[in-house]
């Protein structure tokens, strides 16, 4: 990764006027070791809106989003035309600093990092380059999803990112790690159990949903209730348990697609 120049330039290019005497310069990079992802699960689905109303007609880990099917299709699942795709899992940046995603796609796109909408594009296009930026600090997990239809003719879609210090380039699959999810119910996981005092609660799910999270004592009695909006892939939430005893306890998610309750214990 560019670190900087021999003259202590840390600007990723360099302009200078024409001298009668040499100047040299030398572009110093460091090493930047990679993580060991392998990539997003990609949902594929039958029509231009099927990803928001239907089953998927199949899914498989994608290593990279960096598909050109021109007229044909990604699989004989699928026609050539009016399909749809989702990717989910997430990403984790190499710096931390301003990343610019781009996605270069015919037809429509969305594009979602860390729950955000970076792009929206959801009209029939020409191939098209778009791009938004974030900023996001190094070593951190951020969830990403990427929906895409192909309405019909040419067939392409690209998800690359750029830095400060390297340049845009198709986001490689150790930094893609796929979420783990089954299509019939979302997926609730603590952090660790028995918890401290702080309980930290990961949902995975592949539907919108508003819900609430509860804790009951052994008893039945409602401890504490918090609202939680849920985003298609990965949620993380926490809840302070500063005001419990210690003891076992149960805490419920409850929604329109979800009615799960999973029993932890506080030490």
């Amino acid at each position: 990764m560019f670190k900087q120049w021999s003259n202590g330039t840390t600007t990723d290019f360099f302009t200078f006027l024409p001298s009668d005497n040499p100047i040299e310069l030398e572009a110093i990079y460091e090493e930047v070791s990679l993580d060991n992802g392998t990539g997003l699960l990609g949902r594929y689905f039958r029509g231009k809106d099927g990803l928001y109303n239907t089953k998927p007609r199949f899914s498989r880990v994608d290593k990279t989003v960096d598909f050109e099917w021109a007229n044909g299709s990604p699989d004989t699942e699928l026609a050539p035309d009016f399909f749809s795709v989702q990717w989910l899992g997430e990403v984790i940046p190499l710096e931390t600093g301003e990343y610019t995603f781009y996605v270069i796609s015919d037809d429509g796109i969305r594009l979602f990092v860390n729950h955000q909408v970076l792009i929206d594009q959801w009209i029939p296009q020409a191939t098209t380059e778009t791009s938004s930026s974030i900023f996001l600090e190094a070593g951190k997990r951020y969830p990403i999803r990427l929906d895409y239809f192909e309405e019909g003719g040419y067939s392409v879609v690209k998800l690359l990112w750029s830095s400060m210090n390297f340049p845009k380039l198709i986001i490689p699959k150790q930094q893609l790690f796929p979420i783990n999810i089954t299509e019939q119910t979302p997926q609730i996981t603590l952090a660790a159990n028995p918890v401290g005092k702080r309980l930290e609660v990961e949902i995975t799910t592949t539907q919108l949903d508003q819900t609430t999270l509860t804790i009951y004592d052994v008893t039945g009695k409602l401890i504490q209730q918090v609202p939680l909006s849920l985003f298609v892939g990965i949620n993380r939430t926490a809840m302070d348990l500063n005001q419990l005893a210690d003891g076992i306890y149960f805490l419920k998610l409850k929604g329109d697609t979800i009615d799960e309750t999973v029993q932890f214990a506080v030490f």
